[in-house]
């Protein structure tokens, strides 16, 4: 079914989104916070 399709696209797009989330705490810190 199309739904365990979309479920794993969900999955990995949270997971992206997580490691650009860490990436940008690493690298900004403080400018990352400030801004959102």
């Amino acid at each position: 079914m199309s739904l365990v399709e979309n479920e794993h696209r969900l999955r990995q797009a949270v997971r992206q989104i997580g490691k650009c989330l860490a990436a940008g705490k690493a690298d900004a810190g403080p400018v990352a916070s400030s801004a959102s």
